[in-house]
């Protein structure tokens, strides 16, 4: 067998089988995930991140445990030792699950807890000058922050952040409508000598060059997420401007280049539904010959969250994976780097509270950017208003038991217990198909060296 990705160190130290149980009976781990293409073999451990290329008679004797548990004897005649240890092999009374709580417990101890935020995800306004047919945001008051609320903004993340630099992650509604607020917020931290870097999640239909210079100088912007529905016409129909004369697909195409142009990395996301499928093709091509010669420009396709859970997500979960070879080729794929794993200790903002927080337009403090009723537990001008709603939130959820079932779960989150407002029945989907497209790459060997690439890709230190 043949290494394709080496695992996370720690993990693997922590899971590693010390010595057999001769008198156990053993069977393939949740967490071993099977991958055949072409005739090659992989096999990937979801929670270390190790990824094997096997022979074929290896697949077949590694796969003979998924069909029955054999004894240690069968392993060690089979030349199966070594995957016993990394525990792609486990007893048949083995508590994965358990392990896995375990390991993530004892990884994030020997971390340790940080000392202040790091991650400031702040909504100007929840103001926007389109109105997208599918925003989640809708229905939402409309409030834009005011210049008392940003100076105390200010005030609030030199008192909380940690030591070094913060992150700020411009959110809305539509964030450059209160571009004034971020202007002041980011002059005012500059003058308290606090070292920041920005993102931002926009529509980018504001934006012209003149701002996206500014953006880079005073905002410190580093990456911009523009949110894109596919070919002109899907665009037109989705986003609804309220000056579409002004602010149209025509706009964000030059916004994007304006932005690429400063050096900012830009992602597309595009998002997708069985309407607009049918025409996806044809604006890849398009996107191609626009940005694909720009290194900065990457784009992914994303199932519409209204998708989530329908009977269209799976169809369409698979629609997307077959076309990110097209994205790939015509340059715009996240290009394939870091042939060295770090297990997921984090999985979003929610779920790290003593790093990361959200603020509204008046200054309430929630956990996630979905704004979840009866989920705010301060605000910047009082800190902690509610110390049990904090400490509940604050507290590592037990493991729910469908997703103790599933082998993705070191990929993702045990959050379905609290409502995470991301979980569905067929969660699983996505994330098989993504860690198979990855599997992909490295069996046709497009992932290059590099640094770990099992964390979020922005940069930001969950």
């Amino acid at each position: 067998m043949n290494i394709l990705r080496e695992g996370d160190k720690n993990a693997e130290k922590l899971i590693r089988q010390k010595s057999p149980r001769l008198d156990a009976e053993y069977r393939l781990s949740l967490y071993a995930w099977p991958f055949l293409e072409d005739g090659r073999h992989a096999l990937m451990h979801t929670m270390t991140g190790e990824a094997l290329e096997l022979t074929a008679s290896e697949w077949a004797d590694v796969l003979s445990f998924q069909a029955a548990p054999q004894s240690y004897e069968t392993i060690e005649r089979k030349g199966l030792t070594e995957l016993a240890g990394k525990r792609y092999l486990v007893e048949t009374d083995y508590d994965e699950a358990h392990a896995y709580a375990q390991t993530l417990f004892l990884l994030k101890t020997a971390r340790g807890r940080r000392k202040g935020l790091f991650l400031y995800t702040i909504l100007p306004t929840t103001g926007c000058n389109a109105r997208c047919v599918y925003c989640f945001e809708e229905g939402m008051p409309v409030q834009t922050m005011t210049e008392a609320t940003a100076d105390r903004l200010i005030d609030y993340i030199c008192e909380t952040k940690g030591e070094g630099p913060v992150w700020l992650r411009w959110f809305g509604g539509e964030p450059l409508v209160g571009v004034n607020i971020i202007r002041r917020i980011s002059a005012g931290l500059e003058e308290r000598g606090v070292v920041f870097t920005s993102r931002m999640t926009t529509n980018a239909s504001l934006l012209t060059r003149e701002l996206a210079h500014e953006a880079k100088k005073r905002w410190h912007l580093k990456q911009v997420q523009v949110s894109l529905d596919g070919a002109r016409e899907d665009y037109a129909l989705r986003k609804r401007f309220v000056q579409p004369d002004k602010h149209n697909y025509d706009a964000v195409m030059r916004a994007i280049g304006y932005l690429a142009d400063e050096d900012i990395r830009v992602r597309l996301r595009v998002n997708v539904n069985m309407e607009n499928l049918p025409r996806i093709e044809g604006f890849l091509d398009e996107m191609g010959a626009l940005f694909g010669e720009r290194e900065n420009v990457t784009l992914y396709l994303c199932a519409l969250y209204q998708e989530l859970g329908t009977a269209n997500y799976v169809p369409l979960q698979e629609a997307i994976s077959s076309l990110n070879n097209k994205i790939r080729a015509l340059g715009l794929g996240k290009a394939g780097t870091g042939k060295k794993a770090r297990m997921r200790l984090n999985c979003c903002m929610a779920d790290i509270m003593d790093g990361s927080v959200v603020i509204t337009p008046d200054g309430r403090l929630y956990r996630c950017e979905h704004l979840q009723e009866g989920e705010s537990w301060g605000d910047i001008f009082n800190g902690v208003t509610d110390p049990a709603l904090y400490e509940a939130l604050r507290k590592p959820p037990a493991i729910d038991p469908d997703c103790a079932k599933c082998p993705f779960l070191p990929r993702c989150t045990p959050f379905k217990r609290r409502g995470c407002p991301v979980w569905f029945e067929q969660c699983s989907v996505g994330k098989r198909l993504d860690e198979e497209d990855y599997l992909r790459e490295l069996l046709r060997g497009a992932v290059t060296e590099g640094e770990a690439d099992d964390e979020d890709d922005d940069d930001i230190p969950l």
